[in-house]
């Protein structure tokens, strides 16, 4: 489903597509997504930087979730939301611009997509009939391919393998992205890349843009007498000049989360305190310190503040209520056939059963020397049912840095966690947070190493969570006594997660499967050379069918859509 914040006339020329890996979502899902850029007859190579912004609407008002960047690659990027378990809405709007349409609104792409509540069984949706115009015309005019999609496999089987191929007969460079999808979850036509080129289409010819790599920046301050500061500042600087020595300014340190190895960069500021480093450009989040370079302006009590997103603020979360009235043209009333827990599922008694997953992550040596070393009493004696090593898990969220978000984290992720309360220590000693007294970890990078309990004596059927902190690590980085700041950079694509059910053992020993999206790719690239790709995925624990829809453009500006279910 799409939405627009007005109306203008349409043309295929110029514009935006964005290909979600379905339209109907429940709280705690992942929202996979990738977004084509299309300019004249070829893919945008202009455009660097797509802004990106999930919000709810209720009456009127939006409320934006988050706001992100991600960066353009030749026409092409891919990203990933992650739905608020708490979400309570049941509707959710993407709001998608580049600098393209920074000054037109209405020509900015808005997707709605639908959140499935615990305990609804039906649901509808209205569905624009110009979105299946814009194929048609699109095959009128040749500009739509249609792939050959062949079943090679096909399993009725929970868990069981399919397989099928993929051919594009066309000799043209073409850019792809697929999805597959549980048949119990309803893909409608809305979502194609004909009716999103014709939604974002521009008149006329687009003018040159500015659009560069985004890079940290930031903006230095001092509490008193900035004139002042900045005038001592020049007559350092100056009196280096003359000396042969090159201009200083300040010091930046800085790391990305996942990574132990700490950078530095030297930056000079101009007369308002603005600086920028064009050699840190990053995903995710990177910390970073700053300190003077030149002794003599050391003790100058100073600030710091830093941007990467040049654009925040700048989405239009506006939605014109006669628009949307003039797209809905129909409604489909889908009635769903799965019953969805995110916590839980039924057993054949109509018991409700927790759903906890036993995985083994290998955790190294040096780790596990740790947690012999730390442990006292009866966790020595205790295995855990699952081990965290926090520093090297790439599968723990960037915006995760202080130990109140990770135990919020592991509760959401973990749904046992959440359902048997367990006590939380640190270092061998109970957590209060209202105590305000013994070591308690203020940063992310502190935290070494997490066990998880399914009992504790004072807690018998609610277990612990035993986090393992380096009390040391606080004074191990640069910058000793200058505020420490985390920057959001751009957003890095997650790997999807498509399970290998390769033998029975594994069938058998594998809990209830409940993956609605089977198998998604947004980084299909096919030619005259290598013009097939043979896709293997597994059933979930539902097994009825599934649904496959591909995205895509080729070099000439040519769409590629195909739509089909298979089922049982």
């Amino acid at each position: 489903m799409f939405l627009l914040c007005g109306a203008h006339n349409l043309s295929l020329g110029q514009g935006l597509s964005v290909h979600t890996d379905r339209t109907i979502y429940f709280p705690g899902d992942t929202i996979w997504f990738k977004a084509y850029f299309k300019h004249g007859n070829t893919f945008d190579e202009e455009v660097k930087n797509l802004y990106f912004s999930p919000f709810s609407n209720v009456d009127g008002v939006s409320t934006p979730l988050q706001e992100s960047v991600l960066f353009i690659d030749r026409g092409v990027t891919a990203g990933q939301y992650i739905i608020p378990r708490d979400y309570s809405k049941d509707e959710l709007y993407l709001s998608f611009f580049t600098k393209r349409n920074l000054d037109t609104p209405h020509d900015r792409l808005i997707k709605k997509l639908f959140v499935i509540q615990e305990g609804v069984t039906e649901i509808m949706i209205n569905e624009p009939n110009s979105s299946v115009d814009s194929l048609r015309k699109s095959m009128v005019k040749g500009e739509l391919i249609t792939p050959l999609v062949i079943l090679d496999q096909f399993s009725a089987q929970p868990l069981g393998a399919n397989r099928i191929t993929l051919n594009l007969s066309d000799s043209e460079v073409a850019n792809l992205s697929i999805s597959i999808t549980d048949i119990s979850i309803p893909t409608d036509t809305t979502q194609n890349i004909g009716a999103d080129f014709q939604a974002t289409s521009f008149l006329g010819t687009l003018p040159v843009i500015a659009d560069s790599v985004l890079y940290l920046r930031g903006k230095l301050g001092v509490k008193k007498d900035w004139p002042k500061y900045y005038e001592r500042y020049q007559k350092i600087q100056q009196k280096d000049v003359k000396a042969g020595k090159p201009r200083r300014g300040l010091s930046l340190s800085y790391r990305m989360l996942n990574d132990s190895l700490v950078r530095y960069s030297e930056v000079i500021f101009d007369k308002d305190g603005y600086f920028g480093s064009k050699e840190i450009v990053f995903s995710d989040t990177i910390e970073v310190r700053a300190v003077q370079v030149y002794e003599k302006m050391k003790f100058y009590d100073f600030t710091t503040e830093y941007f990467f997103n040049d654009l925040v603020g700048q989405h239009d979360y506006k939605l014109n209520k006669s628009t949307i009235r003039n797209l809905q043209d129909s409604s489909i009333r889908i009635k769903l056939s799965t019953d969805y827990h995110p916590d839980y599922t039924i057993d054949a008694s109509g018991r409700r059963v927790l759903k906890t997953v036993n995985i083994n992550r290998k955790v190294d040596l040096k780790l596990q020397q740790m947690a012999n070393k730390l442990s006292r009493g009866w966790f020595a004696k205790h295995p855990s049912y699952l081990d965290i090593d926090v520093q090297n898990d790439l599968t723990i969220p960037a915006y995760i840095d202080t130990l109140e978000s990770l135990i919020d984290y592991l509760k959401v992720t973990y749904p046992k966690l959440k359902a048997s309360q367990p006590v939380i220590l640190v270092n061998n000693s109970e957590y209060n947070p209202n105590a305000g007294e013994g070591y308690v970890p203020t940063t992310l990078q502190e935290i070494k190493l997490i066990r998880l309990y399914d009992n504790y004596p004072s807690n018998p059927s609610g277990g612990a969570i035993m986090i393992y902190a380096d009390i040391d690590g606080r004074n191990r980085y640069s910058g000793q006594g200058v505020t420490l700041h985390q920057v959001a950079g751009y957003m890095s694509t997650l790997p999807f997660y498509s399970p290998q059910y390769n033998n029975a053992e594994k069938q058998v020993n594998t809990p209830y499967d409940d993956r609605l999206t089977l198998y998604w790719n947004p980084y299909i690239n096919l030619d005259i050379t290598n013009s097939s790709m043979q896709i293997l995925f597994h059933n979930n624990s539902n097994a009825k069918g599934f649904h496959v829809v591909i995205n895509g453009m080729t070099d000439s500006g040519k769409l590629i859509y195909y739509s089909n279910s298979f089922i049982k």
